[in-house]
């Protein structure tokens, strides 16, 4: 019975620091992304992280003269031999050689749609909301182009961002801007 104790805690031991591993990796991979938005703060984008959604969150939205994009970051560890590379097709991701189980390019479509209605909701206007889904620390090979999902590198975020034709004007970012923020704010005290 000690031995199966032992082995059982073990276990234990070993998943919980699998888990405390993949939080990191996460976080550290959040904290990239985000710094690289940073970078738009210059030319007047607004940036927030962590928006709370009904059941999930939103890692990152930039609002901008160049439109309204919602950033979803993924972080995967690194292959231990090979180039780290991530394919995108339309419909699906093949991740260091194999398809993602999981539906990334819907979930993160999902949280798109989430804040065009939100927006609505806020404002009484309607936005069209550009998903973005950025893999740190890996090369990305897109397959096919699909206007509804860009998958980048958390690196070239700000550069796509940035060539996109000029959609708002300064006071709409600001518009904008200020309705998410006090949703925010309301969604922090209540």
């Amino acid at each position: 019975i000690a031995f199966i104790c032992s082995f059982y805690g073990f276990y234990k031991l070993f998943k919980l620091k699998s888990q405390v591993k993949n939080l990191k990796l996460g976080r550290d991979g959040e904290k990239a992304v985000g710094q690289y938005l940073e970078l738009l703060r210059e030319s007047g984008t607004k940036i927030f992280h962590d928006i709370v959604g009904e059941s999930f969150n939103i890692d990152h939205v930039v609002i901008s003269t160049k439109g309204i994009f919602t950033v979803e970051t993924k972080t995967y560890s690194k292959p231990m031999k090979g180039k780290p590379e991530i394919q995108h097709y339309k419909t699906k991701l093949i991740i260091n050689g194999f398809e993602s189980t999981s539906d990334i390019l819907t979930q993160a479509k999902a949280q798109a749609n989430w804040l065009t209605f939100l927006l609505q909701e806020l404002t009484g206007k309607s936005f069209q909301v550009k998903t973005v889904v950025a893999f740190p620390g890996w090369y990305i090979d897109c397959q096919t182009k699909d206007p509804d999902v860009w998958v980048l590198n958390p690196k070239a975020v700000p550069k796509y961002i940035e060539n996109n034709q000029v959609k708002f004007t300064v006071e709409e970012v600001h518009f904008i801007s200020s309705c998410l923020s006090r949703y925010i704010r309301n969604k922090e005290s209540g």
